[in-house]
């Protein structure tokens, strides 16, 4: 599975989850981690319709979309990422 992590250099709530993941994402291996900074992947930004960072998007092998949750609420990431 791979997690596409949709942000900003300007957000903070985006920086505030890149340190949340790097130690949740030790409780999941079979994640890897996609970081999509918008202003340089604007094609993908488009496609997966994003309006708001950050914004994280599961996606299976085949790369079609599990789960989506936008901003950054500590208590939702780690159920996110477990898919409960």
């Amino acid at each position: 599975m791979k997690l596409l992590k949709f942000s900003a250099a300007w957000c903070q709530p985006c920086k505030q989850l890149d340190v949340f993941l790097a130690e949740a994402l030790l409780e999941y291996p079979e994640i890897e981690l996609v970081s999509m900074p918008i202003e340089s992947n604007t094609d993908t930004v488009s496609y997966y319709g994003i309006r708001t960072v950050p914004t994280m998007i599961m996606v299976d092998d085949n790369d079609q979309v599990l789960r989506t949750s936008v901003g950054f609420t500590p208590t939702k990431i780690k159920p996110f990422l477990a898919g409960t």
